[in-house]
């Protein structure tokens, strides 16, 4: 059992480096805004991402504002992945929680003011 959780997780890193690659040359679409016309609330993510490798963090906040917070999800992915802290279940649900609403009123903010729609 142990040996097929590690596969699955092989797998879904595995899928989501190869969509992040397709992202960052230009080849993914978002399917939300695909199928809905309306940009989805992580839409403008990738652009930041290439805008900070570039060592451009202005246009990396023009582009999405949240990127700083998938940063640091990523790193406190990290650090648990490597045992490094160990976090309740309650401070993990607490934390999504907060990162949700962030997310959220940024997105209704910025479908409010239409700076979601940069291309």
């Amino acid at each position: 059992m142990d040996m097929r959780k590690n596969k699955e997780k092989i797998i879904i890193a595995a899928a989501i480096v190869i969509i992040a690659l397709l992202a960052y040359f230009g080849f993914y679409k978002c399917p939300f805004r695909l199928i809905t016309g309306i940009p989805c609330p992580g839409c403008g993510m990738t652009r930041a991402f290439r805008a900070l490798f570039r060592g451009d963090i202005e246009a990396a906040f023009y582009y999405h504002p949240m990127w700083p917070l998938v940063v640091l999800a990523l790193i406190l992915m990290g650090l648990y992945y490597l045992k490094l802290i160990k976090p309740s279940g309650k401070m993990i649900n607490i934390a999504g929680l907060i990162a949700a609403l962030a997310l959220l009123i940024c997105y209704i903010v910025r479908l409010a003011t239409h700076t979601l729609f940069v291309i």
